[in-house]
């Protein structure tokens, strides 16, 4: 091999006296926010199902996987940040943000997010699918005998597993479970009624929860093929005379809670990691504190203030959802045998 193929010609010196004084990896201008930065990745998966060549199956799990990551995303960091706040850490974050500074934009940042999401599920995905043999139907656009059918699987399969909770006097607010799904409705004595000695019991408005049963799918098949559905929900609300006998109630609306999941270990502690593990879960599950709850756009205004105030957030912690609250449930539509609404497989 000729030997001046091997020489490499000098490198020029560059002048870089300065340069580095100059710039310091510290300064909060040169950083990216660690939370911030999080939310723009979770745009890049939300541009996944807003990608209109992806499959249909696969847009939806696009979004799935949005709001999945969003779970987390508050249960570990924007909990940090609440409880940054609580404790009184005035702290700036390596970019120079407050605690609060933070939330404030991840608000800003995620609400826009969070229509075009609704949009991409409410106005492309669920439609095309309706067109392609797969829908999800409303319960008071069923016929008769299609809604016939779903009361029976109701009080054969859904009522007993349902425990209503109401709100009054001596029954404090319930706790609410970690992302569980739950339905809020007001009732009220009905007039033509007569409760006799025990009146007293059913005077005034009481607020109600009832927790979808996490056992059941989110979605009720209605024919036979498995391709039509009507939501767990919608068969609950319909039904929901039968859990209050002899009381009015108003629409049921659907809520869920996002609550603080982040385990801290000390290092003395961090011995038996598996025993500290486990403690910890129990008393995260039991006592850990709300940061995000999410309501069904239709909810009276009312009712999302009574619910937020009395888990302790306020209206800033409210994300209305117009359209389906929880899009993971609908994954259980991805397990159907139809390759044409999904990614070819690698061979």
């Amino acid at each position: 091999m000729n030997q001046e193929i091997l020489e490499f010609a000098p490198l020029e010196e560059t002048p870089t006296a300065g340069l580095t004084s100059a710039i310091s990896v510290r300064d909060p201008q040169y950083l990216f926010n660690r939370e911030l930065s999080w939310l723009e990745f979770n745009r890049r998966v939300l541009g996944e199902a807003l990608d209109p060549g992806v499959p249909l199956l696969e847009r939806l799990k696009f979004l799935s996987i949005f709001s999945t990551n969003l779970d987390e995303f508050f249960m570990i960091r924007v909990s940090g940040l609440k409880e940054q706040i609580a404790e009184g850490i005035n702290e700036l974050s390596p970019d120079g943000r407050t605690a609060g500074e933070q939330i404030r934009e991840i608000r800003q940042i995620l609400r826009p997010m969070l229509i075009e999401q609704m949009f991409c599920l409410n106005e492309e995905i669920l439609p095309q699918l309706a067109e392609a043999g797969i829908s999800i139907a409303s319960y008071k656009d069923l016929d008769g005998k299609q809604q016939k059918n779903l009361d029976s699987y109701f009080g054969a399969n859904i009522f007993p597993m349902l425990t209503p909770q109401a709100v009054d006097e001596s029954h404090p607010f319930p706790y609410i479970s970690n992302v569980s799904v739950n339905l809020g409705a007001v009732v009220k004595p009905d007039k033509n009624f007569d409760h006799g000695k025990l009146s007293h019991l059913f005077s005034g408005n009481r607020f109600v929860r009832i927790k979808l049963p996490p056992r059941l799918p989110r979605l009720i098949p209605i024919d036979d093929n498995e391709t039509q559905f009507v939501t767990l929900d919608e068969i609950i609300a319909a039904n929901i005379k039968a859990l209050f006998p002899n009381m009015k109630t108003n629409k049921a609306n659907i809520f869920r809670v996002t609550r603080d999941a982040d385990i801290e270990i000390r290092e003395d502690e961090a011995g038996d990691l598996l025993r500290t593990m486990e403690r910890e879960l129990l008393v995260r599950r039991r006592f850990s504190f709300p940061v995000r709850i999410e309501v069904e756009a239709s909810m009276p205004e009312k009712m999302t203030n009574y619910i937020a105030s009395s888990i302790g957030l306020t209206e800033k912690d409210v994300y209305r959802i117009n359209g389906f609250v929880n899009i993971p449930d609908l994954m259980s539509l991805y397990s159907l045998d139809r390759p044409d609404l999904k990614d070819q497989p690698i061979s």
